[in-house]
Order: C-alpha cells, then sequence, then structure tokens
C-alpha cells in the first residue's frame, strides 16, 4: 500500500487541475485509513473511477504516467474493473 500512497502523494503534486487533486487527496486518505488489509471493493471503485478519469481527461504527461502507474499497482492487489 505505501507504492499507492507514494503515487497518489506523486499525482497530487504533479496534476494542474484542482477537482482531480481533490481526487487524488480522496482516495489517498481511503487508501491511508485500511487498518491492515485493503478493502478490495474500495480499490476497485478507486480503480474504476481513475479508469474513467484516464480515458477522459486531458492529462499531462507527467500526471498520465503516474496515472498508470497506479492503476498498474491497483491491478496487483487484485482491483481492476474485471475484478481480476
Amino acid at each position: 500500500m505505501n507504492d499507492i500512497k507514494r503515487i497518489l502523494i506523486d499525482l497530487i503534486s504533479i496534476s494542474n487541475n484542482k477537482k482531480r487533486i481533490e481526487l487524488y487527496k480522496k482516495f489517498y486518505n481511503i487508501v491511508q485509513s485500511f487498518a491492515v488489509e485493503p478493502e478490495i471493493d474500495t480499490l476497485d471503485k478507486i480503480y474504476t473511477n481513475l479508469s474513467g478519469l484516464i480515458a477522459h481527461s486531458e492529462l499531462s504527461k507527467n500526471e498520465y504516467n503516474g496515472l498508470k502507474l497506479l492503476l498498474q499497482y491497483l491491478e496487483r492487489y487484485g482491483a481492476s474493473e474485471n475484478n481480476r
């Protein structure tokens, strides 16, 4: 989970869009609140939201790459739109 938190912090600093920054902060707080094990249902919802964001937003190259990396980490934790 530390990698996911680090990427979210990076995305907060990279983004130039206030609404996306707030979204990244919200997701950071959610991930931060996990006690021991991540909640897969919650990670699925985050994954779905970020997948839509990457598909429908104009992102800088750095933000796009960070978001893509974050989605890969979420997939490793079992989160994906197909619940792999």
